[in-house]
């Protein structure tokens, strides 16, 4: 899989509010040079509703005279160019890894990231979650979703995370009993 590129924004900027971390996923680490200035193409993909709005609004802002507000948002979901300038470099953004295809639609790339600790017994114990407050090992099963079928309520998981998430490998087959808390020892639960 390829890595994720990333942009940090110089401060300060118009996308300050829509950027607080100043993280701007973009395609490639290098500046497109076909335009009259150096610009990123954003990585539409990896922006969250929110700020796909936020940003078609603001460039809508800026360029009222020229463009209008619906232009401005398919500008956005078609990975909109933004000035180099605002940018410091870019890097691979190492940090997302790669976990394999989602549990719940079997997508695979930087927006499967999500992951769920499941109250049922992981296939191979001790590569799930666990808890140091009520002493349980790291038997707990988990699901990593991508952003999409993360909106679903509740989430639909279809597999299980099979042994380390790195490996990349799902169980699929029938519950392999409770696992949970122990609330007792959980002063801070209802």
């Amino acid at each position: 899989m390829d890595r994720p590129t990333l942009t940090l924004l110089n401060r300060p900027t118009p996308f300050d509010s829509i950027f607080p971390d100043r993280v701007v996923p973009v395609l490639s680490p290098t500046p497109d040079n076909s335009t009259d200035e150096p610009c990123y193409i954003l990585d539409h993909t990896r922006l969250s509703q929110s700020q796909k709005e936020l940003l078609a609004r603001e460039l809508w802002r800026r360029w009222q005279s020229r463009i209008s507000l619906k232009e401005s948002r398919d500008a956005v979901a078609n990975g909109c160019p933004i000035s180099a300038h605002w940018f410091t470099e870019a890097t691979e953004d190492k940090s997302i890894p790669d976990c394999g295809p989602c549990c719940s639609c079997g997508k695979t790339g930087p927006t499967v990231r999500n992951f769920l600790a499941l109250p049922e017994k992981a296939p191979i114990p001790g590569t799930g979650w666990g808890c140091t407050v009520c002493g349980l090992p790291q038997d707990g099963a988990l699901a990593i979703l991508c952003d999409q079928c993360l909106t679903t309520d509740p989430p639909k998981v279809k597999s299980l995370i099979y042994g380390y998430p790195a490996h990349q490998q799902r169980y699929i087959g029938p519950s392999l009993g409770p696992f949970d808390h122990d609330y007792a020892q959980h002063p801070e639960a209802p």
